[in-house]
């Protein structure tokens, strides 16, 4: 299994860091660089499928590239300001169930899930409220 390294270090030549983010077996061993140029100041950092992504504060950007390769490294997302994390939320990252799953739990809009997941509550959004049916919500008037 493959796991990724971020890796700062000094250059002695300049005295300015140098980050390089590496992939290597659990053993540490078969260590390869995966970028190592142009990583101004990298913060979040997260791996899904095929990429790794990671935030930069001095770009103020998301970028992604090919987690054994580096290659086709492309700037996702620009003029961001100093995000602390990235995460990645997709359904095949999901595990579990519960009665929210189908058919939002027939809530007209929040289906809560309880911790057991064998039952849920409907709820509103701010401004709406929920009806006597406590499935449907409605617009306040004062906000309509």
């Amino acid at each position: 299994m493959l796991i990724l390294v971020y890796y700062r270090t000094i250059d002695p030549g300049s005295l300015k860091f140098v980050l390089t983010f590496y992939n290597c077996y659990n053993s540490g061993t078969n260590r390869r660089v995966v970028v190592e140029s142009n990583l101004p100041r990298p913060y979040g950092l997260t791996q899904y499928q095929d990429y790794l992504y990671w935030t930069d504060w001095k770009t103020h950007s998301i970028e992604r590239c090919n987690k054994s390769s580096g290659l086709d490294r492309i700037q996702i997302q620009d003029e961001l300001d100093y995000v602390m994390d990235l995460l990645v939320f997709h359904a095949s990252r999901q595990s579990g169930d519960n009665t929210c799953k189908m058919d939002n739990g027939g809530c007209s809009h929040l289906c809560i899930a309880h911790p057991t997941g064998s039952s849920h509550h409907c709820s509103c959004p701010t401004h709406f409220q929920l009806e006597d049916d406590n499935r449907t919500c409605y617009g306040m008037w004062s906000f309509q």
